[in-house]
C-alpha cells in the first residue's frame, strides 16, 4: 500500500473527524481508498496527470461527472489537486457503476423488433460495374 496516498487520503479537509483510508484494490494509475466518515461510505482516489500515458484527471473528472448525471456513477462531493472523493459504498467506483448500469439494463425497454419498425432502408451505393464515365462529376 502507498503510505503517502493513505495519509493524503486521510488528511482531506473534507472529513468531519480523524478517518482510517482502506485500500481498495483496482487502481492502475491511481491509488483507492474505502473511508468512512458522517454514517456514509466514500471513495477516495489518489492520481496525478500521467500525460506521457494521457492520463489526465480533469478528464477522468468530467467522465466521472457526466457517469454520475446518467445514473451509473456516484457523486464527486469533493475534489482537490490529485484527488477526489466519490460518495460510494463497497462496491468500488467501477463496480458500484456496473451494478447502477446492470440495474438499468434490466429495465423494460423496446424490443430490437419493434426498434427495427422504425429504421429507413440503408444507403447503397452504385453498382460496382459503374465506370468513372457514368457517374456525375467525376473525370
Amino acid at each position: 500500500m502507498n503510505e503517502n496516498a493513505r495519509a493524503k487520503a486521510a488528511n482531506l479537509e473534507f472529513w468531519s473527524s480523524p478517518v482510517e483510508p482502506e485500500p481498495l484494490g483496482g487502481g492502475i494509475t491511481n491509488t483507492n481508498f474505502i473511508v468512512g466518515d458522517r454514517d456514509e461510505r466514500f471513495v477516495v482516489r489518489i492520481g496525478d496527470d500521467i500525460p506521457i500515458h494521457g492520463v489526465m484527471r480533469f478528464n477522468e473528472i468530467a467522465a466521472a461527472r457526466a457517469a454520475h448525471a446518467a445514473g451509473i456513477s456516484p457523486e464527486i462531493v469533493y475534489r482537490a489537486d490529485g484527488v477526489f472523493v466519490e460518495q460510494g459504498d463497497d462496491f468500488g467506483v467501477i463496480g458500484h457503476a456496473a451494478h447502477q448500469l446492470a440495474d438499468r439494463l434490466a429495465a423494460p425497454g423496446p424490443s430490437v423488433t419493434q426498434m427495427s419498425s422504425h429504421t429507413v432502408s440503408p444507403i447503397r451505393s452504385p453498382p460496382s460495374t459503374t465506370t468513372r464515365d457514368e457517374v456525375p462529376g467525376v473525370k
